[in-house]
């Protein structure tokens, strides 16, 4: 797959990113927008200056939402119990582009090997795609 197509893709699979975890959570949305945003502060994966509203929560499963929503989103979904999985390309691929943004990584041997094993074997072709594409980045 071209970088291109790839970012295509995860950009598309945000918003369902979103949608798993509400799906999945055992949590109104005003709830849960009150987790996002403290989750994201504390576990230092954005720091909005407030929590977001219960309707942007609902808009970004449909829309693409900011990276932190994302980035907290998938943190939130790999620690739970359930162990929920992405189902479609581009889920995978909004996975594997945020797991990368998450923290940094010294290879993608190690960015796999965080990952949670469930989600290993279905992620790698993704996480490998996201690799290239995140080391193709050049500044001008």
């Amino acid at each position: 797959m071209t970088q291109l197509s790839f970012y295509a893709k995860a950009m598309t699979g945000l918003p369902l990113l979103v949608a798993r975890l509400v799906n999945n959570a055992d949590a109104p949305v005003e709830r849960l927008a009150i987790i996002l945003g403290d989750t994201a502060r504390i576990a230092d994966l954005g720091a909005p200056a407030e929590n977001p509203e219960p309707s942007h929560v609902a808009l970004w499963q449909q829309q693409k939402p900011p990276l932190w929503i994302a980035k907290t989103a998938l943190f939130l979904l790999v620690q739970m119990p359930s162990r929920p999985l992405p189902d479609s390309d581009e889920e995978r691929a909004a996975w594997a582009y945020t797991w990368l943004r998450i923290r940094s990584y010294a290879s993608l041997e190690a960015a796999l090997t965080a990952l949670p094993e469930a989600a290993r074997f279905s992620l790698r072709p993704y996480l490998e795609d996201a690799w290239s594409d995140i080391q193709g980045q050049r500044l001008l």
